[in-house]
Parts: C-alpha cells; sequence; structure tokens
C-alpha cells in the first residue's frame, strides 16, 4: 500500500491511476505543484482584476462615504450611493431619496424595473 500524493488516500502499489481522484502516481507531483502554483498566485489575480486589496483611509473632514459628490454635512445617508441631495424621490420604498427631510413626497419618480 502507498499513499496517494494527490488524494491522501491510500491505494495498492500496483495500481497505475489513484481510483479516487484518477491521478496517476508518477503525475501527482507535478498536478500538486501546479495546484500549489495556481492557488498561490489567486491573490494576486484577483487583486489585478479588482483593483488590489482594499485599503480604508481615514477621513477627518467633508467625508463622502458612499463616493456619490455629497459630503456627510449634506447627505443624510452617507453609506447610501443613492440617497442625496440629487436623487430624484422614489414612490413608495418609504425612503427619503433625496434627503428633505419628506418621505415619498408627492413629487415622486416611479422606481425603475430590473
Amino acid at each position: 500500500m502507498e499513499i496517494c500524493i494527490e488524494c491522501q488516500r491510500h491505494i495498492k502499489t500496483s495500481l497505475e491511476v489513484c481510483p479516487f481522484c484518477h491521478v496517476a502516481p508518477r503525475a501527482a507531483p507535478f498536478v500538486t505543484m501546479k495546484r500549489t502554483a495556481i492557488a498561490a498566485m489567486t491573490p494576486f489575480f484577483l487583486a489585478a482584476c479588482y483593483g488590489g486589496p482594499m485599503t480604508v483611509v481615514p477621513c477627518e473632514e467633508n467625508c463622502d462615504m458612499d463616493g456619490d459628490g455629497y459630503s456627510e454635512q449634506e447627505d443624510c445617508d452617507d453609506n447610501d450611493f443613492w440617497v442625496n441631495p440629487g436623487e430624484n424621490e422614489v414612490c413608495g420604498d418609504e425612503i427619503d431619496n433625496n434627503c428633505n427631510d419628506e418621505i415619498d413626497e408627492e413629487e415622486c419618480v416611479e422606481p425603475e424595473e430590473e
């Protein structure tokens, strides 16, 4: 008996292919090395696709936490991009979308359908 290098299960020494993972014992070190290399490179691929690791930069004044162009002093919900003084009021959503202290006032727009 020997241990398959790929799946770590016991297999008969006479077998040419592991019955569990279907890897030839002679090919297992290369396959393991290839998978290890891919696993090691995954964070770099993700960083390249999504702009790198997210870093938090402390903000001291006039912060715009949601990136909508309005600072936390002007914005009534600075954690929601779609809630700010420049937005239209959306009918029936129970949210003050345009930061005028009125929820679902008469001059509102119907929500967009997805």
